[in-house]
C-alpha cells in the first residue's frame, strides 16, 4: 500500500524491471498529477489476478460526504486471487489531522458490507492519529484503536507499540 506518492511514481514502478515482473501498480483511475500525493496499491503477481481489478474509489468515495477527503486520498478496488478468493483492497491517507479517518473507514466498511460481504478487506491506512489529541482538531490514537476495536477491524500495530507522547 502506497499513500501520497508522486503520479510519476507509476511511470517508474512500471518502468523498473524488478518491479515490473513482481507487481502491477494499482492505481485510481482519477490519478492526481497536481497536488501528487496519491494512493496506489501494489499486488504481487503471484498471489493476485491483476486483470480481475475494478477501482470503487468513486463509489466509496460519494459516501464518504462532506469535504474529507482531496483527489488522491483514497484507491479502492476490488480484485480476485488465483486461488479464485475475492479481496477488497485500500489504500488511504488523509491531510486532517486524523479527522478524516472514521468517516473514511466507516465509507469502506458501509460499502464492503453492502457490495462485497464474502470479499477480503485489507486497508493500508496512513490514519494520522496523534499520541495526544485534547483539542478535539485532531484524532488520538487511543479513540481510533477504540474505534477499530468496535468496528471488529485489527491493526498490525499494537496499542503497546505507539510512541509515548513527546
Amino acid at each position: 500500500f502506497i499513500q501520497e506518492a508522486a503520479a510519476a511514481f507509476l511511470k517508474v514502478a512500471r518502468e523498473h524491471t524488478i518491479l515490473r515482473q513482481r507487481y502491477t501498480t494499482l492505481t485510481p483511475t482519477n490519478l492526481d498529477g497536481k497536488r501528487d500525493q496519491n494512493s496506489m496499491i501494489l499486488v504481487d503477481n503471484e498471489f493476485f489476478d491483476a486483470a480481475s481489478s475494478q477501482d470503487v474509489t468513486g463509489t466509496v468515495s460519494d459516501d464518504v460526504g462532506g469535504s474529507f477527503l482531496a483527489a488522491g486520498d483514497l484507491f479502492v478496488v476490488k480484485l480476485r486471487d488465483l486461488s479464485g478468493r475475492d479481496w477488497l483492497l485500500a489504500s488511504f491517507h488523509g491531510d486532517s489531522n486524523g479527522l478524516s479517518t472514521e468517516p473514511t473507514l466507516e465509507a469502506l466498511f458501509r460499502y464492503a458490507r453492502s457490495h462485497c460481504p464474502d470479499s477480503l478487506l485489507l486497508a493500508g491506512v496512513d490514519a494520522n492519529t496523534h499520541s495526544v489529541a485534547p483539542d478535539g482538531l485532531s484524532q488520538g490514537v487511543d479513540h481510533f484503536f477504540r474505534y477499530l476495536g468496535a468496528q471488529r477491524a485489527r491493526s498490525v500495530w499494537h496499542e503497546a507499540d505507539v510512541a509515548p507522547p513527546c
